[in-house]
This record gives structure tokens, C-alpha cells and sequence, in this order.
């Protein structure tokens, strides 16, 4: 399989969301469960992705946008923030499930997706 390497080198704007709260880096378990759950979140995910810093059991939603071309709209930005503050409101309960109650990244990922479809 040949590998493809994109590298952005022009101008960009990155939305980022971070979370205020992180996964213990010495809780092992909960680095994995964290991991996956992230992995799950992002699989098929189209306008941005969460990262997971297993440094320090960070995590954040990130969006991008390339503005080689051309400056972004003003309605483009506003997408990019609308679309980081869906994520965590979709999968912020997830989040905080894994750090503190402990329930595994498969649970989390059902109660997340059972939460959005309620609300349509």
C-alpha cells in the first residue's frame, strides 16, 4: 500500500475545542477506553476529528479550514465553531462518562448516539 503524506504549507484556520478535564495519563484502562471511544467518534466523522494526547490524556475537536486561496467566509468560520460545539455536545456526556465513570468506550458511544437521535 503506498502511503500519501499531505502537507499543508499555506495559510489555514484551525477551530480548536479543548476539554477542560483529562484522562488520568497513569489510569491505563481509562487511556485505552479513552482512545477507542475516540477512534469511534472520529471513524466516518467529515468536518473535523478529536485528538487524543497520550502524553497527558488531553483531549480536544479540532476543524479546519484552507485559506490558500482564498480568505474564509465569515458563514465558513462560524460553521467551523458551530461544528466543534456540536461534537462536544454530542459526545461531551461520552467523554465525561470514560474520565469519571469509568464505562467503557462501546456504552459511551451508544448513549452518545442515542442522545443526538432523541433530538430530532
Amino acid at each position: 500500500m503506498k502511503k500519501r503524506i499531505l502537507i499543508i504549507s499555506g495559510p489555514c484556520l484551525i477551530t480548536y475545542g479543548i476539554v477542560p478535564v483529562a484522562v488520568d495519563p497513569e489510569d491505563s484502562d481509562g487511556m485505552k477506553r479513552m482512545a477507542e471511544f475516540i477512534c469511534r467518534v472520529n471513524y466516518g466523522l467529515q468536518y473535523g476529528c478529536f485528538e487524543f494526547d497520550f502524553r497527558d490524556g488531553g483531549i480536544r475537536f479540532k476543524s479546519f479550514i484552507d485559506c490558500e486561496k482564498h480568505a474564509p467566509s465569515l458563514e465558513a468560520v462560524k460553521n467551523s465553531i458551530q461544528c466543534t460545539a456540536a461534537m462536544f455536545k454530542c459526545y461531551g456526556p461520552g467523554i465525561i462518562d470514560i474520565i469519571f465513570g469509568g464505562v467503557s468506550a462501546k456504552e459511551a458511544i451508544i448513549k452518545c448516539e442515542k442522545s443526538e437521535e432523541g433530538e430530532e
